[in-house]
């Protein structure tokens, strides 16, 4: 399983978007 890959991409996606919503 590659989910520790895949962990970082989605925060870093996440992050982008609460930030932009601000």
């Amino acid at each position: 399983d590659n989910e520790d890959e895949v962990l970082p991409e989605v925060l870093c996606r996440v992050r982008r978007e609460v930030a932009s919503h601000i």
